[in-house]
């Protein structure tokens, strides 16, 4: 009964709510605990969602609910988060490909995308969204539609602005427009058949791309030159002369292929063919009517060739002379001329698994007697060695075998005679190099590797330092300690020697960057390539030289964790920035935890790189180091082929940490660029904050030794990481001081004033004795107002008065003030009011008189 109302999460972003109701719809009416809830909840999550599950549920084991309620929150923050619905979303429809102009069910596919689309952009908790209403939304899906869809939108479009003032049709007008289309082409009434349809032919478009060049070479027959058209058509369509398999100008009992199929497959292509079943070469006749001598090579049978015989094809490793091709000779009848046909020199002959690859070529000679003369000869090229400088030596010998053809006129004259007949008399005799006869016989697989191919190099023979080998790798570097001793204390080796050091995954960064800081520190004074370096360098120089020597004694293991990665509980990628004023570095280990709750640490890369130039702050040279470690997780996780469960970044900056975490303010172009850099490679969750004392990337920014870096924790991590519980964390950073912060903009404040026209209150009134002294005070406040302003002439009786009427309009705003505004705003009293019924108003003065 509970099952049959549960359905599986499919780990979509945008199914994640209504899977959420419907799981919670059933679970609500059950009355279970928080274990068997947690146990229900992983049982019907998806792959990816139901190994996040596992993990929280083994990290509290021992409190279900905490663990229910841990999952949840995940499950909201993985797939129920705004972005990462709208991510979803929006992937689907870049991923959508493009419709042709037939493709009508796509058609509906992308209606129904774009009818999601448009619920979830007016439930309007998506915000992002908000630009499908514009051109920019709409114009990459308007691009996978077909042409004709294209022009009818662009008018309809066009009517919608014209009629409705806006910029763009909303994104909802576009969605029912592709629903309507689809819906109308969709519709069985208006389907036509295209079953007799047939397409344009396709023709073939110039390609830019250089054509396959075959090699061919010419063979003289037997035929007469005058022979008849049919006899043409006859010769092409013989097996023994041309392969029906492969269409080259070899026999088709001769042919390696043909020969590995079964014997009933060779049987029904001789049918198919209508060739001679007894000597397979020939479509005039039967086996019954052939009358040729044959003879089987494995097993001397005169029934059938060897083409036919029955089991597997014995794959010789000697190779005849002709390497595998025709041995048959064919004599010219008197009085005829021979024909020339063209063959390529791709062997597919029964005795070899070689091809022949010579070839004749015609190149310029320049005589040693005369050197500004040239003499235009062929050249023949054979065997062709495909071992490159791995090939056993040459034999070297003379023989007066004429391999040349010599002349310094065309090569060809009006007709093709006997190649000996051209050939110059006085040839001498020419040196050549052919190779033993063993070694040229054997196929490739079949030949033994000569000794140098055994522990084959990554690089050549000419190079100074000799490589790890691919077979027995020992060392992961190696240096040639000769010539480290003959260095030459000049500016030129010194910088050739540190770019000479090949370090790609930084295990010895910390050693390298101190040869690229005593660059940068002579760069800074001009000086000659052939320079001696300067007194005060030569032991600086002394002391880096001799460390190189040192990393002779460090050895690393070449794989990350004593354990498969495959079969690991959680994989967490950590990496550590900080920066100097001389450097900035990153360092990435690799976290394995087992299912047991044990914690492994790999050195995975490391990378240093020179500070900045001119010098900067140093919160903007931990920024840089920032930046550096977020380009070096991209780069792993690219390159790694196993996912990475959590990525976490540690820095000992606080206000690095500040930039990352904060919403509030704005920065200077500088930081804002490097913010928004490591904003879109990470969260402001994933950055922690780590003490300087235990940070290992701190070893690459300042000068050391290598039995210094050996005993560091450079290679092995800090500690924390080879333990299951981790030190307590700061939820989020606020910026440091940052009214004293340069990097931070300064606040905008905008102030207004609002001035108020105040009245008198009763309450000053108390301070006086009696009513006449209240009117004094008040008149001589009027007077002297009056006095001061000099505006108008001081009246006694005048001021009096004026401080009656003060006095009654500050005793009725207090007692009577909503019925002043109404009176003032021409509302009729309330009914509740007093004054009503006295039919009050207000005189010039602003006084109430009753009783009008």
């Amino acid at each position: 009964m509970v099952t049959s109302g549960l359905m599986e999460f499919n780990d979509q972003p945008e199914n994640y709510w209504a899977w959420k109701t419907s799981f919670r719809s059933v679970i609500d009416e059950l009355t279970l605990s928080p274990r068997e809830e947690l146990d229900l909840l992983i049982k019907w999550l998806g792959p990816a969602s139901k190994e996040q599950a596992r993990r929280i549920r083994a990290i509290n084991s021992h409190n279900s609910a905490a663990g229910l309620s841990m999952v949840w929150q995940r499950l909201k923050e993985t797939y129920g988060s705004p972005e990462a619905v709208e991510h979803s979303l929006l992937k689907r429809i870049e991923e959508f490909p493009r419709i042709s102009n037939r493709d009508n069910v796509r058609l509906r596919e992308l209606g129904d995308i774009l009818l999601e689309l448009e619920y979830a952009k007016e439930g309007g908790y998506l915000p992002g969204l908000a630009y499908l209403d514009t051109s920019r939304g709409v114009n990459p899906i308007l691009e996978k539609l077909p042409f004709s869809l294209q022009e009818k939108w662009i008018s309809q479009g066009s009517k919608y602005k014209e009629c409705n003032h806006v910029p763009y049709p909303p994104f909802t007008f576009f969605s029912q427009f592709i629903r309507s289309e689809a819906k109308t082409r969709n519709d069985p009434s208006f389907m036509i058949s295209q079953a007799h349809y047939s397409g344009p032919t396709k023709t073939e478009r110039p390609t830019r791309y250089k054509v396959p060049v075959s090699v061919r070479k010419t063979d003289v027959f037997s035929e007469a030159r005058a022979a008849p058209t049919g006899s043409v058509e006859k010769r092409a369509m013989d097996p023994d002369r041309l392969c029906p398999l492969h269409n080259k100008p070899h026999a088709l009992r001769k042919c390696r292929t043909f020969r590995s199929k079964p014997i009933e497959e060779r049987k029904t292509y001789l049918r198919e063919k209508n060739i001679c079943f007894r000597c397979c070469g020939s479509t005039n006749h039967r086996a019954k009517d052939c009358d040729k001598e044959i003879v089987c090579r494995e097993c001397g049978s005169k029934t059938h060739t060897s083409a036919l015989h029955p089991g597997p094809a014995p794959w010789f490793s000697e190779v005849s002379a002709d390497q595998g091709e025709e041995e048959e000779t064919h004599e010219t009848p008197p009085g005829t001329l021979p024909a020339v046909t063209s063959k390529c020199t791709e062997v597919c002959g029964g005795n070899t698994n070689a091809k022949s690859c010579c070839r004749i070529c015609l190149v310029k000679v320049y005589p040693e007697d005369h050197p500004g003369k040239i003499c235009m000869e062929f050249f023949r090229i054979s065997n062709v060695d495909l071992l490159g400088k791995f090939n056993a030596s040459l034999d070297k010998y003379t023989t007066p075998l004429l391999k040349l053809y010599r002349k310094r006129t065309d090569a060809f004259g009006e007709e093709m005679k006997s190649l000996l007949d051209k050939l110059d008399e006085q040839v001498s005799d020419i040196t050549t190099h052919r190779k033993k006869t063993a070694l040229e016989g054997l196929p490739l697989f079949l030949r033994e590797n000569p000794a140098s191919l055994l522990n084959m190099c990554l690089i050549t023979e000419r190079a100074k330092l000799e490589a790890a080998s691919l077979s027995n790798i020992k060392k992961e570097h190696n240096l040639d300690q000769e010539t480290i001793q003959q260095w030459v204390c000049d500016v030129r080796q010194w910088a050739v020697t540190v770019q000479s050091i090949y370090d790609p995954l930084g295990f010895v960064a910390p050693i390298t960057i101190q040869g690229k800081v005593l660059i940068r520190e002579l760069s800074s004074k001009e000086y000659d390539w052939d320079d001696p370096l300067p007194p005060d360098k030569q032991e600086s120089w002394k002391l880096w030289r001799e460390s190189l020597l040192e990393l002779e004694k460090l050895h690393f293991k070449r794989r990350y964790v004593p354990m498969p990665l495959v079969s690991s509980q959680s994989r967490e990628l950590c990496l550590f920035s900080d920066a100097s004023t001389q450097a900035i570095a990153a360092v990435a280990y690799l976290r394995v935890t087992n299912d047991e709750d044990q914690c492994h640490v790999g050195f995975v890369m490391g990378k240093a790189k020179l500070a900045p130039h001119p010098a900067h702050t140093v919160p903007r040279l931990e920024l840089c180091a920032a930046v550096l470690a977020t380009e070096m997780a991209d780069t792993i996780c690219c390159e790694m082929d196993i996912e990475m469960h959590a990525v976490r970044f540690f820095t000992d900056s606080r206000i690095v940490l500040g930039y990352i975490h904060n919403t509030s303010r704005r920065f200077h172009v500088y930081v804002a660029n490097r913010v928004n850099r490591i904003r879109k490679s990470s969260h402001s969750q994933q950055w922690q904050y780590f003490a300087t004392e235990q940070n290992p990337a701190d070893h690459a920014t300042r000068p050391m030794s290598v039995d210094i870096l050996r005993a560091s924790n450079w290679f092995s991590g800090p500690e924390f990481l080879k333990s299951s519980s981790e030190p307590p964390q700061s939820d989020s950073f606020g910026l440091v001081n940052p009214e004293l912060d340069v990097e931070v903009r300064a606040q905008v404040a905008v102030n207004y004033t609002k001035a108020t026209e105040g009245q008198f209150s009763t309450a000053r009134f108390e301070r006086y004795s009696s009513r006449k002294r209240l009117l004094q005070a008040i008149t001589k406040l009027i007077q002297v107002t009056r006095t001061y302003s000099k505006t108008q002439n001081v009246d006694a009786v005048d001021a009096r008065w004026q401080a009656k009427t003060v006095v009654i309009r500050c005793v009725q705003q207090e007692f009577y003030g909503e019925e002043l505004k109404c009176l003032g705003d021409g509302i009729q009293l309330s009914k509740k009011s007093s004054l009503r019924k006295l039919n009050p108003f207000i005189d010039e003065d602003w006084r109430t008189p009753y009783q009008r």
